[in-house]
Order: C-alpha cells, then structure tokens, then sequence
C-alpha cells in the first residue's frame, strides 16, 4: 500500500473511530463532503493546513494519519515515514532519517535558506509547505503553505498562513488566522485579526481593523478602516473610514458600534 492509500485508509479509520460521517468532518473542516470523500479514496489528498485538525478531530497524532502502525508508548518513536512523492515541492518540517518527528515545539522557528536560482530574473517558481513557523531573510518566489507564522522577506505568490504573517511585498493572495503585516499585495487579503500594510490590489477582509494604502477592491473590517491612499471598492462595510485621498464606492455600511 502506497503513502497515499494510507491516509485514505487512515482518515476513514479515524473518522469513523470519532463516530463521524463524512459530511460532519466536511462541515468541521469547511469543506464539502465530496472532497472527504475523495480524500478516502486516495483520489487527492487534504491540504497540508487540515493535518493539525484532523488530528485534533480524530484524537491523535499528525503522524499516525501516515503510518501503517505506531508506537504509542514513547513519544520519541512515534514518528512517520515521508509520505509525499518526489514532486517540486519543498517541504519543511523535523526528520530523523526518514522519519518525521514532532514538528516545531513552542514558537520556535526553522531558518531556511531556499536554492538561488529560485528567483525572479530566472523565473524559477516552487512551492513551500511547512509544518511549523517560517523564518528566512531571503525572497521566496513561489507560494507558500504555513500551518504556524510567517516573517520573511518578499514573497512572489500566494500565502496560506495558520498564524500572522509579516513579510515584505506579497505578489498574489494572503490569507492568515491572525494578523497580516506587510507592504504591498498584489491581490486579496485575509486576516483573522488586523490588517496592516501598504497597496491591496484587490479585497481586504480583517477581523478586526484595516490600515492600508491604496485599496483596489471591497472592504469587509468589524473595526475601522485608516487609507492612507485612495478606496476603489464597490462595497465597504466596517465601522470607521478615515481616508487621506479618494473614495470610490457605491456602497458604504456602517457597523453597529
């Protein structure tokens, strides 16, 4: 059985272990049921970010979802062969050989120095996935999928985070649980929490506050919104605007304070 049967197996095991159906764990996840479905039956597999709340879910370790057996009784042999093909994708996390470990403990971070001729002159593009938090100096010129935090330099694609991100330019999309620190992005962003940074090119939805330059698109913020640019949207609804140049809209909805 390959690795990718093995999650199949896995999930539907563990599911149904958790006395589940697959529409209840489709709605858990925010999916459909028709991607559970697929999981279980190895036709693709659940993104990287679902690992965590699947374990949480079924009441087990990231690992097991991998493996055929476990070891439960030390902590230190509960670990995973790699479960991935050998695609593009460049992947982060703690091996001892070809082992997976606990990933990252605490707000630890991994450095990672990314091949130099991944760049934006070479048009050399990748993708990142890391189980843990993110640190590196350097620009990443592909997308990025992080279960923890991301502080980087420039990142020319999309960014997938499960907690802040702080970075320099994003050239596509970011999406983060919590808050979004940056300069300019080229699409649309998402944060749990607040939202600062320079140009949005598209939508911007915070949780809490938004403090932007120019915005390219609709704003959804539960708190105020600061421009320090000018507002091209269709629709604003938050609770403030304070803007320093322009605004362009054919609707504007004022929160409840």
């Amino acid at each position: 059985m390959d690795n990718t049967n093995i999650l199949a197996a896995n999930i539907q095991k563990h599911r149904k272990k958790a006395g589940l159906t697959q529409e209840e764990l489709a709605q858990k996840l925010g999916v459909t049921f028709q991607a559970v479905s697929k999981w279980e039956n190895a036709k693709s597999a659940p993104d990287i970010l679902f690992l965590p709340t699947l374990a949480d879910l079924f009441n087990c370790y990231i690992d097991e979802l991998f493996s055929r057996k476990v070891k439960i009784e030390n902590h230190s042999d509960h670990c995973a062969e790699l479960p991935w093909n050998d695609d593009e994708v460049i992947r982060i996390l703690q091996t001892k050989g070809k082992k997976i470990l606990k990933v990252q403990e605490n707000n630890s971070y991994i450095d990672v120095a990314f091949p130099k001729d991944c760049n934006e002159t070479t048009r050399q593009y990748f993708k990142v996935e890391i189980l843990g938090n993110l640190a590196c100096d350097s620009c990443i010129n592909g997308d990025v999928v992080c279960q923890g935090n991301i502080d980087c330099a420039d990142i020319n694609g999309n960014v997938q985070c499960g907690g802040y991100v702080e970075c320099r330019d994003v050239g596509d999309n970011v999406t983060a649980g919590q808050y979004v620190e940056c300069g300019d992005v080229g699409d649309n962003v998402i944060a749990g929490q607040y939202v600062e940074c320079g140009d949005v090119g598209d939508n911007v939805t915070a949780g809490q506050f938004v403090e932007c330059g120019d915005i390219s698109g609709d704003i959804e913020s539960q708190g105020d919104v600061n421009c320090n640019g000018n507002i091209d949207a269709k629709n604003i609804a938050c609770k403030t605007i304070n803007c320093s140049g322009d605004i362009s809209c054919d609707k504007i909805i004022y929160k409840n304070q």
